[in-house]
């Protein structure tokens, strides 16, 4: 009997069509199906909740420039470059847009990534040709583990350079409190001894990681939890060079720190005499002054906020300068 209704329907004018048509339906409606799911997973909305549902410690997190292995207990920068695939670098592009401008002749070949985490900055900046190298400082013993091997990971161990160390005003030893949930907030405390929830670190000078004499541009990017100020008094000679700095802002935990005064002094007898807001991209090309310095930190703890600012020297400084 269904032979002959196939036979019948043969017969009809348009039937075959009609069912060729319905049987091409049919299969772009699964194949725009199936694509709109693969879209859907691959998205950073749902590869973070994803994120969320790993079981074991680390997962890998692979993307179409850069790829990470990442903690699972890291809800913040792990998470981000899981999802995303970057963390904070599209302030990396707009100071480098900036120097671009301000400073063509002297555009950075090395960038010192201090309080490199797992390579967020450093890696995407050497394996994408902004720079011709890094060198990375990551005091904690599990990011840094991290670091080396996405260094690996992205095969640019030849651009790379890790130091697990913290850099401070002097070598010695702090004490390096940790943050379980997330892995970019661990900082150095002072007078508190090491035990449950940290442990002594290694501090360096930035300055003992400067070549004896100039050469290549250098530039310093730099968050450090507060502890920037530290940081910038043992880069004395990178700061008279007039490096291109670009520092995490953070005037209340400076305030608790007692170091924003410091901080103002050493900025005040420096070379530089701009600065540039990297969080707005409407007016992060705009120079202010270092004499509106404090207006920006006043405005910052108005807001209880921070951000990202790129110091720059007077424009006549503007070609290499040699490390003194």
């Amino acid at each position: 009997m269904l032979d002959s209704i196939r036979s019948g329907a043969k017969r009809v004018p348009g039937a075959v069509w009609l069912v060729r048509k319905l049987r091409q339906g049919r299969e772009r409606i699964a194949s725009e199906v199936s694509r709109f799911v693969e879209r859907r997973l691959a998205s950073e909305f749902w590869r973070s909740h994803r994120f969320d549902a790993l079981p074991g410690q680390y997962a890998l997190g692979c993307h179409s420039k850069e790829s990470y292995v990442v903690a699972t207990s890291d809800k913040m920068i792990g998470k981000r470059l899981y999802s995303r695939g970057t963390f904070d670098l599209q302030k990396l592009e707009r100071a480098l847009e900036i120097l671009r401008v301000e400073q063509p002749d002297a555009m950075p070949e090395v960038l010192l990534d201090v309080g490199a985490n797992v390579g967020s900055i450093c890696i995407p900046a050497v394996k994408r040709g902004w720079v011709k190298r890094a060198i990375a400082f990551e005091p904690d013993a599990g990011n840094f583990r991290l670091l080396r091997i996405n260094v690996l990971l992205n095969a640019i161990e030849d651009g790379v350079e890790c130091h697990e160390v913290a850099l401070g005003e002097v070598a010695g030893v702090a004490t390096l409190a940790f943050n379980p949930d997330n892995h970019g907030d661990h900082r150095i405390v002072a007078g508190v001894s090491p035990g449950t929830g940290s442990r002594e670190v290694a501090v360096h000078t930035l300055d003992s990681y400067l070549p004896p004499a100039g050469g290549s541009a250098w530039m310093v990017w730099l968050d450090v939890q507060g502890f920037e100020p530290e940081v910038l008094a043992g880069a004395r000679r990178a700061i008279a060079a007039g490096c291109p700095i670009v520092m995490k802002f953070t005037p209340e935990d400076m305030d608790r720190r007692g170091t924003f005064g410091p901080l103002m002094d050493l900025i005040g007898q420096s070379p530089y005499t701009r600065f540039f807001d990297l969080d707005n991209p409407r007016t992060a090309s705009t120079a202010r002054p270092i004499a509106h310095l404090q207006h920006a930190a006043d405005e910052l703890r108005q807001r209880k906020s921070f951000t990202d600012l790129l110091f720059l020297p007077d424009p006549a400084r503007s070609g290499a300068q040699p490390i003194l």
